[in-house]
């Protein structure tokens, strides 16, 4: 094979450092316009809590009181993720990549500062697939297990397996899991889209949950332009070397691989979601094995009116844990016991069965 029939490389931008330095900077500068302007739409949220809390306080009576108020434990974290982003994050792009740290995922900022140290307990661990349906997988046991005499739960579950089968590690029980996971993923996307407009504190929660994913593609998309570079030095060095038929064969590989990760990346850029999207959001949870959280874990406890215990950094000693809808017990008697799920590792949740929480707290 004649070396000289091989397709040339694609033009790209690493032959003028200045020019991609110039482009790194308007991207930063843009990047920090945005951030800028999500702080100033969380500040004018909080004023308006603020407002309403202390006009509801003079005149408690006022037929003008707000029916959905916004709530404290949504709006202060995404504050807190706004100054994060806005000022701990700064830095030049083009320099070393900073890590992510898991501390400063969006569950934890969410839950740090409202939320609890997680106080010592017991529990057992029923682990589930790893597979992008993990929150349903562990929220559809739970519902299993500790409600299986609630009738109006079971009859919106629609899941007759026993309860006795739910134990121990599920984490190869995929197709059993499957029915109700898709269950409890519509029920979500339906409360989401019905209350978005209805509920501050489910379009807080969107928001946050948006902005969380957008993070997450945004990182994993970069981590493969990183590829790029890797593949041309791998082509440039196949170039040099002596014509081989195993040489060609690699040659015609990593051609296929660039050509392939470039129109991967540029569909993402093209199909990307807004940032103001919510409605594209919500439509892209309904897919299967789509990674979902916090504006799903708050749909589904007032969907089905119980209150969740969300246990953040489980098994860590910076571990806070968050209760949602605590208000669906105050109008039961006897109430009902709290669901509880851990977040581990920064991207997967497992429910805890029998979690009883002891005399000490942990110190944050």
């Amino acid at each position: 094979m004649n070396i000289n029939r091989v397709p040339q490389l694609p033009p790209h931008d690493f032959s003028f450092p200045f020019l991609r330095r110039v482009g790194k900077v308007l991207r930063f500068c843009f990047n920090r316009m945005i951030d800028f302007s999500r702080l100033l739409f969380r500040f004018a949220l909080r004023v308006k809590e603020v407002a309403s809390q202390y006009f509801s306080c003079i005149t408690p009576s006022s037929a003008t009181e707000i029916s959905h108020p916004i709530s404290k434990t949504l709006v202060s974290p995404l504050l807190k993720r706004t100054f994060q982003n806005t000022f701990e994050n700064l830095k030049i792009e083009g320099e070393e990549d900073e890590q992510i740290d898991p501390s400063r995922s969006w569950a934890h900022s969410f839950s740090r500062l409202n939320g609890t140290p997680i106080k010592e307990g017991t529990s057992k661990v029923i682990d589930v697939p790893d597979d992008g349906n993990c929150l349903f997988y562990a929220i559809a046991v739970g519902l299993r297990r500790m409600y299986s005499q609630d009738a109006s739960i079971q009859a919106k579950l629609g899941w007759e397996v026993d309860p006795k089968e739910l134990t121990g590690d599920l984490r190869q029980k995929g197709e059993l899991l499957k029915g109700p996971g898709e269950t409890l993923r519509r029920q979500a996307a339906g409360y989401l889209e019905k209350y978005l407009d209805l509920d501050e504190e489910i379009k807080l929660s969107i928001i946050e949950g948006l902005t969380s994913y957008l993070d997450a593609e945004k990182k994993k998309r970069e981590e493969r332009e990183e590829v790029i570079p890797i593949l041309l030095n791998d082509i440039e060095t196949l170039l040099q070397e002596a014509e081989t038929p195993a040489n060609t064969k690699k040659l015609l590989e990593k051609f296929a691989d660039l050509q392939t990760l470039e129109e991967s990346i540029a569909s993402e850029k093209t199909n990307k979601l807004r940032e103001d999207d919510h409605n594209g959001y919500i439509e892209l949870t309904k897919k299967d094995h789509v990674y979902s959280g916090l504006p799903q874990i708050v749909a589904l406890t007032k969907e089905y009116d119980i209150p969740i215990r969300v246990l953040y950094r489980y098994g860590k000693d910076d571990g806070y844990e968050q209760i949602f809808n605590e208000a669906a017990n105050e109008k039961r008697d006897p109430p009902l016991p709290v669901l509880t799920i851990a977040h581990v590792n920064g991207n997967h949740f497992q429910f805890l069965d029998e979690w009883q929480t002891g005399s000490t707290t942990k110190e944050p």
